[in-house]
């Protein structure tokens, strides 16, 4: 255990608290060029996925049992390029990292992690990607609804993943939410500093 010292200025320095670093520019660039990165990395994927997508509708179309199946997987293979297209739209606007300040620089990041969180912006993006995802499963539901209403024990677990697909959904998002609150608050206290 540890006395107090004798000599006031002492004590009062001893008490201060310790000074926080400020991020370099250098560094700030870094940060941004980093999350850029990412960007285009989950671009990518996310194109793929539409990209294997488009060509497992189009065999499933090709092999549909009956007329009704094969329009649902046309409407669902008709859909990927607005699935692109919007995930195209994501991708943030590249920041000029050559002549920009510091505190631009920080703002443009802030700005983008922003874009990350959940609003009405997003949630009528998902509307629009969802609905002829849904339309296209319905029709294909209506095409083999003549066999599935006698194969109740084979759709129960399509039914139970379709539920555990959503719940996993939600937590999704409010775990992103949380996640782009405190990234945030750290680019905030970065940006005091």
């Amino acid at each position: 255990m540890s006395r107090p010292p004798d000599d006031h200025l002492k004590a009062l320095w001893q008490s201060q608290e310790t000074e926080t670093p400020t991020m370099t520019t250098q560094a700030v660039r870094m940060l941004v060029n980093d999350y850029q990165t990412t960007a285009r990395r989950n671009l990518c994927i996310g194109l793929g996925v539409c990209v294997l997508s488009a060509g497992f509708f189009a065999f499933c179309a090709r092999i549909a049992p009956n007329a009704l199946v094969r329009i649902g997987d046309l409407i669902m293979l008709a859909w990927t390029p607005g699935m692109a297209w919007i995930i195209w739209c994501r991708l943030p606007p590249r920041a000029s990292l050559g002549e920009t300040s510091t505190l631009g620089l920080i703002d443009f990041h802030r700005a983008q992690v922003a874009r990350e969180g959940w609003s009405l912006r997003s949630s009528a993006t998902l509307v629009a990607v969802m609905l002829p995802i849904f339309a296209g499963m319905a029709v294909i539901l209506a095409g083999i609804w003549p066999k599935a209403s006698r194969m109740y024990v084979q759709l129960l677990p399509i039914l139970i993943l379709l539920l555990v697909w959503m719940v996993i959904f939600v937590l999704q998002l409010r775990r992103q939410n949380r996640r782009v609150r405190d990234r945030l608050r750290e680019i905030d206290v970065l940006r005091e500093g």
